[in-house]
């Protein structure tokens, strides 16, 4: 078995990675450091009870392994056909379908600019919606939005 190099580009995936909480399909690392999890199912299969699965494995590492914090901060659930993604980086964070796996340029860029800075934070920091000037489901869906 030959060893596997982990910095052989920005972003290397490694299939069956052992974690303390079982075995994941891959880990995902960027810049020699793991900083997720993907767990393949068949196509058909019913993704969203699955980020259980992901999440738990998120939280079982290895001692010794370089990693990007803990719960690892990215999780995916894909058939191949559907894919959802976690970003544990925001608050409250929830799975969401995604059109395709982030290319390891974009989950960098993720996790540089911390947790205050994510998508969902920011919308939570948002200043308060002056009513009068929107109409009311435009009020519910911005605020749907957090």
């Amino acid at each position: 078995m030959s060893a596997i190099n982990i910095t052989a580009g920005l972003g290397v995936a490694v299939r069956e990675f052992p974690l303390t909480t079982g075995e994941a399909d891959y880990g995902l690392y960027i810049d020699g450091k793991v900083a997720g999890v993907i767990e393949a199912k068949k196509e058909g299969s019913t993704l969203t009870g699955v980020e259980t699965q992901t999440d738990k494995y998120a939280k079982g590492f290895p001692d010794g392994v370089p990693h990007y914090g803990l719960p690892l901060p990215f999780g995916y659930e894909s058939t191949g056909v559907v894919t959802r993604f976690t970003n544990r980086l925001n608050p409250y964070p929830r799975s969401r379908e995604v059109f395709t796996f982030h290319r390891p340029e974009e989950l960098k860029q993720l996790l540089q600019i911390g947790d205050e800075k994510q998508l969902r934070s920011r919308l939570r920091n948002m200043p308060d919606l002056e009513d009068g000037k929107l109409w009311p489901i435009q009020c519910v869906a911005i605020t749907d939005l957090t």
